[in-house]
């Protein structure tokens, strides 16, 4: 499933990661190229098999696969009904 993320996008991740459990609102910064070293604060780190999005969440940065993002996009409002004048 391909979706057009963009930075800024909000999205809700389908799959439990290392902190953020599924069902947590994400909000993308930028794309984590294949082959990218990717370093945490801690020191640790690893080379992105895959295209990943790096996210934001309860404060912390966090890196996941597209696949495991759902797009939060347009107006989850329901829509209004018409009311239409009934004649008499």
């Amino acid at each position: 499933m391909s979706h057009q993320f963009k930075p800024g996008d909000l999205a809700l991740t389908t799959r439990d990661g290392l902190v953020l459990p599924a069902m947590s609102q994400v909000e993308l910064v930028g794309r984590i190229p294949e082959g990218t070293e990717v370093v945490a604060k801690s020191g640790e780190g690893f080379i992105a098999q895959a295209g990943l999005w790096e996210v934001t969440a309860n404060g912390g940065r966090f890196a996941y696969h597209e696949a495991y993002l759902m797009p939060l996009r347009g107006d989850f409002a329901p829509r209004q009904a018409k009311s239409f004048e009934v004649p008499a």
